[in-house]
């Protein structure tokens, strides 16, 4: 009996585990028509204005003369070839940049959609390949190269052993298989024309603010390769482009490099055909070529400056650069002004609802190196990798964490002195942030570990991302204060505002001392130093709360037992050493419980100390003074719960029936 109860509760543990997000493909009842009402999380694919993909059409296309070359870093990483069942995609760790206004996107994926998703003038293509790069504050740029059946693509022969493998397994939740280092240099070709506009994912959650650039020349592909990218996917999910959206009054812009040049050289035609007077001749191709010479020259220096070191719209929190005029300052930057799932939010706590299907969060953080960012706005401790959290079976990769004071969320209209976010995102470019409030008391070890390079960082003369290396960070402890958190759908807090980023808003705070909020807020510019953005409208959001206070009191009941029975079987597991150690942690909170409320610790420590006492004092034990402080501790906290779970029951019987 107690095996088969064990056997249970395991199970329902890896169930609750284990669980799926919801199911789309492209057609029927999970098509694109239909993604918007599968989950919350996917209404932007039907309400939202600035979708993916789109028909360029050529006529009404706009040439921005201030647009270059892509500037795209790529190199040899390790790759993971995944089955995600709707597309065949494939996974980098880190495999370079790409380099928009200064700022670096991270190539993370990239997977292919037959037909083509994105259509110009109407044509549709044979496969469309998408390169997905995220920044680390979350923004999205996306390349997509189009195919025409032709000569097999060198790029997907090095995989194709590896699809065929793919195609053989049985779809499961997410197959994948190890392809060790994948070089990506080949990648970087063909950038001497492209389209560039502001669009979404094209696939749920359809998150919008993603720079979409979509190469002029195609590649070519070979039937037997589109075959191989078909075979490991479901079946409703062969055809695998979703149809193209709206423009709602978007602009796309077009960079052609081959037609500046023949610019370029026809303006030079025309110069050899001025006619002067000699000598009026001499002295005027003198003073231009002289003038031509000077612009050519801070062009070229102006250009190579902009290269290096441009940087995007500037913004700030007050005067013409501030929140309310965040949306006017960049066409990126529209949802800002528009967006209806913005965030921060207020929490009205009786407007909260319990979400009895929610989880404790699910995190596997590690030690990694980390570096110290100033972007002027906040400062940031930007990671590689440093571990994941775990939503709906997904992995979200911990990527960085960045202060705001005061904060930006509030709870019931209260706001707190600083508030952490915790940035992750996932492989398909969907992306979750964690935040922490913060109460002034007592120094936070998690900042304390990097106050010495935030004073580093505060000497620093601002230019555009002064950095530190910090070295290795444990961010183990930042795992803690899970069994209460609100859950709801949001955006970034700064531009591009991005929307449908899920939010997860701890109950517990934590404590801030003053002299760190200062040194959070010293090495950023002056406009920003509260650098937190009002509140915005719920726009009809539900908010659901977890609260495992019935998890916490299961847990304790399970622990008390778990205790006894060590104590019955006489267990020696613990030395002797151990025992002590742990025996000093417990008898150290006791005390410190003792400082805080005596009759509490009265009540615990004479009650049901001299109680079990008595009881275990007949085990001659090494362990004997670990293990009744445990049951101590593990009885008292099951019975305060029991207590408050009756108290509970009855003010509901009361309330409803007398």
């Amino acid at each position: 009996m107690a095996a088969r109860f064990a056997f249970f509760v395991v199970a329902s543990a890896l169930l609750l585990e284990l669980g799926t997000a919801p199911v789309f493909s492209y057609s029927g009842n999970t098509g694109p028509d239909k993604w918007g009402s599968l989950s919350p999380l996917y209404a932007t694919c039907s309400n939202g204005k600035a979708q993916s993909p789109i028909d360029i059409v050529k006529n009404k296309v706009v040439r921005n003369k201030n647009l270059k070359p892509l500037r795209r870093e790529y190199y040899p990483a390790n790759a993971t070839l995944v089955n995600h069942g709707y597309n065949v995609g494939l996974v980098f760790g880190n495999a370079g940049v790409l380099i928009l206004n200064g700022k670096n996107y991270t190539l993370l994926q990239m997977h292919w959609h037959s037909p083509s998703e994105h259509k110009i003038h109407g044509v549709t293509f044979d496969v469309e390949l998408h390169l997905v790069h995220m920044a680390s504050d979350g923004s999205l740029a996306v390349i997509a190269i189009l195919y025409k059946i032709g000569d097999a693509d060198p790029i997907i022969a090095k995989i194709q052993s590896k699809l065929a493998e793919l195609a053989k397994e049985v779809f499961t939740n997410q197959d994948q298989i190890a392809v060790g280092t994948y070089d990506t240099w080949k990648l970087r070709r063909n950038t001497r024309k492209y389209y560039r506009y502001v669009g979404s994912l094209t696939t749920p959650p359809c998150t919008e603010n993603v720079i979409w650039h979509i190469f002029g020349k195609e590649r070519s592909i070979s039937k037997e390769q589109i075959e191989a990218l078909k075979a490991p996917v479901k079946a409703t999910c062969k055809k695998n482009s979703r149809p193209v959206q709206p423009l709602n009054g978007r602009q796309v812009e077009l960079f052609d490099e081959k037609n500046i040049r023949k610019k370029e050289k026809r303006l030079g035609e025309n110069q050899n055909y001025l006619q002067l007077p000699a000598m009026a001749a001499r002295f005027a191709f003198f003073v231009i070529a002289s003038v031509l010479l000077l612009l050519h020259c801070f062009a070229i220096s102006t250009d190579l400056e902009l290269e290096e070191h441009g940087t995007g719209p500037v913004f700030s929190y007050s005067g013409k650069t501030g929140p309310d005029n965040w949306g006017s300052l960049s066409p990126c930057y529209t949802t800002c002004s528009n967006g209806k799932v913005q965030s921060p939010i207020d929490i009205v706590k009786n407007k909260v609802v319990r979400n009895k299907n929610l989880k404790p969060l699910r995190r596997e953080y590690y030690p990694v190196n980390a570096t110290l960012v100033n972007h002027g706005y906040n400062v940031e401790l930007k990671f590689g990798n440093a571990g994941v959290l775990i939503l709906n079976g997904k992995n979200y990769i911990l990527r960085q964490m960045h202060w705001h004071s005061p904060s930006e969320h509030k709870i019931n209209g209260v706001t707190f002195d600083a508030e952490l976010h915790l940035v992750h995102n996932a492989s398909d470019g969907s992306f979750t942030v964690i935040a922490i409030l913060y109460k002034i008391g007592d120094a936070d070890p998690i900042i304390a570990k990097i106050q010495g390079k935030l004073a580093e960082l505060g000497e620093e003369v601002f230019t555009d991302e002064d950095q530190i290396a910090v070295g290795t960070y444990d961010t183990w402890k930042l795992r803690r204060n899970t069994r209460k958190y609100y859950r709801y759908v949001g955006s970034l807090t700064t531009p591009p505002c991005t929307e449908n980023v899920t939010w997860h808003i701890f109950g517990k705070e934590r404590s801030i001392s003053k002299e760190q909020i200062k040194a959070l807020k010293a090495p950023v510019k002056a406009t920003c130093k509260e650098n937190s953005r009002p509140v915005q409208p719920l726009n009809g959001r539900q908010v659901e709360l977890f609260d495992d206070k019935c998890f916490e009191f299961f847990n304790m009941f399970l622990f008390f037992f778990f205790s006894l029975f060590l104590l019955h079987k006489k267990v020696s597991m613990f030395n002797h050493k151990i025992s002590v150690g742990w025996a000093a942690t417990w008898s150290s909170t006791l005390e410190k419980n003792k400082q805080l409320n005596p009759l509490k610790y009265d009540f615990e420590s004479i009650v049901f100390s001299h109680t079990l006492r008595k009881i275990i004092s007949s085990y001659n034990l090494c362990t004997i003074e670990f293990l009744e402080l445990l049951v101590v501790n593990s009885l008292t906290r099951f019975l305060r719960l029991f207590c408050d779970f009756v108290a509970k029951l009855w003010r509901i019987f009361w309330n409803n029936f007398v």
